[in-house]
C-alpha cells in the first residue's frame, strides 16, 4: 500500500484550475476596462444610471432640490445622449421647462437623427410659449419619422393641449386615427382636439369610442367627464348620459 500523499503533494484539481483560470481572466478583463475608454464609459453609465434612479426617487419624495441635484450628476457622469433626453424629460414632465430645455437640446444636438428627441424639445418650447421655434422641432421629427402614427399623435394632442395650430393638428391625429383606428389613447387625442375647437358632440363621439377602448385609463375617462361636464352645462346632455 502506498504512503498517503499530503495536502502539499496532491495535483491541483480540475475545479481548482478552473477557477484560478477564470479569476485570471476577470481580472485581465477588469484591467483592459479601466486601460480602455470602453471601460470608463460603462463605469461612467453605471455611475449615471444610479443618480437617474436616486432622483427619481427623490422626485417620488417630493424633495426637489436633491432630485436636481442628482439629475444634473447624472447628465454629467453620461457621455450617452440618451441620459441627455431622459433627464431632459423628467424636468420637464416635473414643469421645471427652464433646467430641461438645455438638456433635451443637447441631447438632439448630440443625435440629430432621434425624431423622439426633436418632439420633447418641440413640447418643453411650446410649453414655454415659444410656438415657433416648438413647430419647427416637431416638423424636425416629422421629417425623420414622417409615417409614425404614434409620433403624429403626440404632436398633434401637444398642438392640442396647447390650444394652438389646431388646423395642424387636426391632420395629424386624424391620420394617425386612420392608421392606428383601434388605438384607445390616439381617439382620444381626436376627441380632445375637438374639444378644444368647441365641437363638443363630435368630442364626445370620439372619447365615448375612446373609453370603450381603454377603459382603464383615467387621462381619457377625465377628459370624457369633462365633455360630458360641458354638454351638461350648456343643456346638451342630461345627467343620465
Amino acid at each position: 500500500m502506498g504512503g498517503q500523499l499530503t495536502t502539499e503533494d496532491r495535483p491541483p484539481s480540475f475545479l481548482t484550475v478552473s477557477r484560478a483560470v477564470v479569476f485570471l481572466c476577470l481580472v485581465a478583463f477588469a484591467l483592459y476596462l479601466a486601460q480602455s475608454g470602453e471601460g470608463r464609459a460603462m463605469a461612467r453609465s453605471l455611475v449615471a444610471e444610479g443618480q437617474f434612479n436616486k432622483a427619481l426617487a427623490d422626485l417620488g419624495n417630493g424633495r426637489i432640490t436633491q432630485a436636481s441635484s442628482r439629475l444634473e450628476a447624472a447628465d454629467e457622469a453620461s457621455t450617452r445622449h440618451r441620459m441627455q433626453l431622459r433627464v431632459g424629460i423628467v424636468y420637464s414632465l416635473d414643469g421645471m421647462l427652464n433646467e430641461a430645455l438645455p438638456h433635451l437640446a443637447a441631447a438632439v444636438s448630440s443625435n440629430p437623427k432621434d425624431a423622439g428627441a426633436y418632439y420633447y424639445l418641440g413640447d418643453c418650447l411650446l410649453k414655454m410659449n415659444r410656438l415657433p421655434e416648438g413647430r419647427q422641432a416637431f416638423q424636425r421629427a416629422l421629417a425623420l419619422r414622417p409615417r409614425d402614427p404614434v409620433l403624429m399623435n403626440n404632436v398633434g394632442y401637444s398642438y392640442a393641449d396647447k390650444g394652438v395650430q389646431l388646423e395642424e393638428a387636426e391632420q395629424l391625429i386624424s391620420q394617425a386615427v386612420a392608421m392606428r383606428p383601434n388605438q384607445g389613447f390616439i381617439i382620444d387625442s381626436l376627441g380632445w382636439l375637438y374639444f378644444r375647437q368647441g365641437k363638443l358632440t363630435q368630442a364626445l363621439e370620439y372619447l365615448q369610442r375612446a373609453h370603450r377602448l381603454s377603459p382603464g385609463n383615467p387621462e381619457v375617462a377625465a377628459h370624457l367627464a369633462q365633455v360630458r361636464q360641458a354638454l351638461y352645462s350648456e343643456g346638451s346632455l342630461s345627467p343620465s348620459k
